[in-house]
């Protein structure tokens, strides 16, 4: 079809021109070319106008133009369809010169899909000229009008522009079109700008290699035609529709780093589901809405993996019920705030080396009665016996005690223990003859297990004293739950645990429950609210009533 639209072409151009009055020395024989030899058979290009518009030789003209397979004209050169994109023919040597063989390539219309052929070589005629060579290099007038020349162009139909999802590379610059042959062979079209790599979703789009890359004038009329940069050269495609990512590409994808939860302040940095309902990415920072109780209070920021809701606000006496509400003295977090336990109706015999309370006992004694509302008695260590825990919901042991006055009177009660003095640690199998220690000059210790009852929903380093004080100190069994231990020294275990039934030294196995508190002497009354709070949960664990 489009060999039938240039050769259309073509005849027009000849029918409206009057060939003598161009040039004088071309008389009917000279047109066709009909001598020896007469004309070329010019290989026109790529289109039916390709061809020498005015290519081949009058009488005496050279051999025939090596034209792509140009069809033979009267006029010489090729105006029937054209070759493919061939070398132009020869130029043939006739006394006019013109234009030998078929100047090659396309003629206006920019040869075969808007590369146009390449221009023939120069006759070499009488009066010389740059035969197959174009004439002007002006803009097409009539010759070389090739119509739609290379429909989609070099740039592929807009079917094949790419796909929009992926960007791809921009369409090629269409093409400019060969220069035309003849006298009225316009100059080669401009080849069209190429567009510009789209990214993202458009890539190459409609334009990328779309309509445009060498568009509907590659070598279209007057050469830039409507290609050139076309419409996708640098058109619709250019940027693709949506072309570039206006927020981050993390990988394939174009995220916002402000809201995804995949890429939550930076790429790949996923909000943790860690105790998580909903994922939330606000601002770059993960504030994902928790499960139950928990609560996310870190919120680290991009340079740091998300922790998820870290934070159980049921249970941590520092944040009970919301980030940094902490519990008010007496108090820790047990869905709530309140007292650990009530003691209302329960007795406890507590063992002390002198019955004229010091300040240490005396501040024991309040954490018992009024902070918890157990009935206390209080039994000198001399005078205290094994049936005194008869009854007894717990017995406690002050450190004021002499560990020979107790010795193993309470080894074996199958009733919760609670003690502070290390000396007897050994005398009730909680550890070795010489597993105990009192450290001296001491006002911390590292929670080593804050999931456990013992830790009070304390967690890190507490300071437990308001000044320097000993501390009793133990390397108890392995059954022990060891969940306090000197501040940087986890070979001292200052706040364990055996459970009932639990095998303690020497596979002694405790009657009921066994508690070593870190306190010494004065201890309680130095004791600061953390301090007090591992006081008053060792009483009501032990006991049976925490949590």
């Amino acid at each position: 079809m489009r060999r039938a639209l240039m050769a259309t072409a073509f005849t027009m151009l000849a029918c409206s021109y009057d060939w003598d009055t161009l040039d004088p020395r071309l008389g009917d024989a000279d047109l066709g070319g009909r001598g020896p030899a007469a004309g070329s058979t010019g290989v026109g290009g790529g289109e039916a106008t390709g061809g020498a518009a005015l290519g081949g030789a009058g009488p005496g003209g050279g051999a025939p133009g090596q034209g792509g397979g140009g069809g033979l004209s009267e006029t010489g050169g090729a105006t029937g369809a054209g070759g493919t994109v061939g070398s132009g023919g020869v130029g043939g040597s006739s006394p006019t010169g013109g234009a030998g063989g078929t100047a090659g390539g396309a003629t206006g219309a920019g040869g075969a899909v808007g590369s146009g052929g390449t221009a023939g070589t120069a006759g070499t005629g009488t009066t010389g000229g740059a035969a197959g060579a174009v004439a002007t290099g002006g803009a097409v007038a009539v010759a070389g009008a090739a119509g739609a020349a290379g429909t989609a162009g070099a740039g592929g139909e807009v079917a094949t522009g790419g796909a929009l999802a992926t960007g791809g590379a921009a369409g090629t610059a269409g093409a400019g079109g060969t220069a035309g042959v003849g006298a009225f062979g316009g100059a080669a079209g401009t080849a069209g700008t190429a567009g510009a790599a789209g990214a993202g979703v458009g890539g190459s789009g409609i334009g990328g290699a779309g309509v445009g890359g060498s568009g509907t004038g590659g070598a279209g009329v007057g050469g830039s035609g409507t290609g050139g940069a076309g419409v996708g050269g640098s058109g619709t495609g250019g940027a693709g529709v949506g072309g570039s990512c206006s927020d981050t590409l993390c990988g394939s994808d174009c995220v916002d780093l402000n809201t995804s939860t995949d890429h939550c302040g930076e790429c790949d940095r996923a909000c943790s589901a860690s105790n998580v309902d909903v994922l939330s990415c606000s601002g770059g920072v993960c504030d994902s809405t928790c499960s139950g109780a928990w609560l996310n209070c870190t919120q680290p920021a991009a340079s740091t993996a998300d922790d998820g809701c870290e934070t159980n606000g049921g249970v941590l006496t520092h944040d009970c019920g919301g980030c940094g509400v902490s519990c008010p003295q007496y108090q820790v977090c047990n869905d709530g705030c309140t007292v650990p336990c009530s003691g209302a109706g329960l007795e406890v015999l507590f063992v002390v080396g002198d019955t004229d309370l010091g300040g240490g006992d005396a501040a024991a004694l309040d954490w018992l009665e009024t902070q918890l509302g157990f009935t206390v008695n209080v039994v000198l260590d001399a005078d205290s016996l094994t049936s005194d825990a008869n009854g007894m919901t717990l017995v406690v042991i002050s450190s004021t005690c002499a560990s020979g006055e107790v010795g193993t009177k309470f080894t074996d009660v199958a009733v919760p223990v609670v003690t502070w003095e290390s000396m007897v640690y050994d005398d009730l199998s909680m550890t070795s003859g010489s597993g105990w220690g009192v450290p001296a000059d001491q006002t911390e210790l590292d929670v080593v297990d804050p999931a456990h009852p013992l830790a009070a929903g304390l967690t890190g380093t507490l300071t437990v004293y308001t000044s320097s004080e000993d501390m009793a100190s133990a390397t108890p069994e392995t059954s022990a739950a060891i969940v306090g231990t000197l501040a940087g020294d986890s070979s001292q275990a200052v706040l364990f645990a055996y459970e009932a039934g639990a095998e303690m030294y020497d596979a002694f196995s405790a009657p009921e429950r066994r508690v070593g508190l870190p306190f010494r002497d004065n201890g309680p009354l130095y004791a600061t609210e953390d301090g007090e709070r591992l006081g008053l949960v060792a009483f009501c664990w032990a006991a049976g009533l925490y949590p």
